[in-house]
C-alpha cells in the first residue's frame, strides 16, 4: 500500500480514537443487526485461549478483544497487541491499566502486514474488524509465519456480499454505499472479502482445518461479519 495511504489511515485512525468503543457498538448493532459482544465472543469462542499461551492480536485498536481474551485465559497468558495507531496503543494501554492487567500485556506500534516478530512465536494470533484496511493475503502470510506449528488464527472480518459478485453487483454495491454513508470508516482503504472468498484466502496462506462463524448479512446488499479460525500445519 502506498506510503500516503498508510499515513492517512494512520491520521483517521487517530481521529477515532476517542469515539472508537462507541462508535463500532452502535455501528454494529445499526447497520450489521449484531451486538458487538457477539462477536468478541465469537472470536474468544474460535480461538479458546488456554492458559500459559503466547498470543498476538494484530491491530488492537483500544484492546477489547485482547482484554476478552486474557479473562478466557484467566490472565495467565502474555499478549502482545499491536497497532499503527499510537493514540489507538495509548488508549489500549489505558483499559489494560483500570483492570490491573499490565503483567499480562505488551502493546507497540506495528504493521499487520509487516510483523515485527521471529517466526514461530505465538501459539494464537487473533484480529477483529482490521484486514479490510489491509492487504489480506499479505497479513495473513505473516500471521502463518510467527505461528508456531499447530498454532491457531483467528480473524474476525467485514465480508462483501455475495450479490456484489453477480450481475447485478454494481448496483447492490450502491445500495450498499448508500446504506453505510455517514459511517466513520465507510470504505477507507478497504478491500471486502465474501465469507467463501475468506476461506479460500486462509488456504493459500497455509492455513488448515479452517472453520468459520459466519453472520449473515442484514440486506440482500449489505455487508456480513464472519470470524475464521485456520491452524498452521505442524508438518
Amino acid at each position: 500500500m502506498p506510503q500516503t495511504s498508510l499515513k492517512k489511515r494512520v491520521e483517521v485512525f487517530e481521529s477515532w480514537t476517542a469515539t472508537y468503543n462507541d462508535s463500532i457498538v452502535a455501528l454494529m448493532q445499526r447497520k450489521f443487526g449484531m451486538d458487538y459482544r457477539d462477536a468478541i465472543r465469537g472470536v474468544v469462542t474460535l480461538a479458546h485461549p488456554a492458559p500459559g499461551e503466547n498470543i498476538l492480536d494484530v491491530a488492537t485498536g483500544t484492546g477489547t478483544v485482547a482484554i476478552a481474551l486474557a479473562e478466557a485465559a484467566e490472565g495467565d497468558c502474555h499478549i502482545t497487541g499491536i497497532d499503527i495507531t499510537a493514540a489507538m496503543i495509548e488508549a489500549a494501554r489505558k483499559n489494560v491499566a483500570e483492570r490491573g492487567m499490565e503483567p499480562v500485556f505488551t502493546f507497540q506500534e506495528a504493521s499487520a502486514e509487516d510483523l515485527p516478530f521471529a517466526a514461530d512465536t505465538f501459539d494464537l494470533v487473533t484480529s477483529s474488524l482490521a484486514l479490510h484496511h489491509t492487504n489480506v493475503l499479505k497479513v495473513l502470510r505473516e500471521v502463518r509465519r510467527v505461528l508456531r506449528p499447530g498454532g491457531r488464527a483467528v480473524i474476525a472480518d467485514v465480508t462483501a456480499n455475495r450479490s456484489w459478485r453477480g450481475m447485478l453487483g454494481p448496483m447492490a454495491r450502491v445500495f450498499d454505499q448508500m446504506y453505510m454513508f455517514g459511517t466513520e470508516s465507510n470504505d477507507l482503504f478497504c478491500e471486502f472479502h465474501t465469507s467463501g472468498e475468506w476461506r479460500r484466502l486462509m488456504r493459500e496462506a497455509g492455513f488448515k482445518e479452517t472453520l468459520m462463524d459466519f453472520h449473515e448479512p442484514k440486506h440482500f446488499f449489505s455487508r456480513g461479519i464472519a470470524v475464521t479460525r485456520g491452524i498452521k500445519p505442524i508438518n
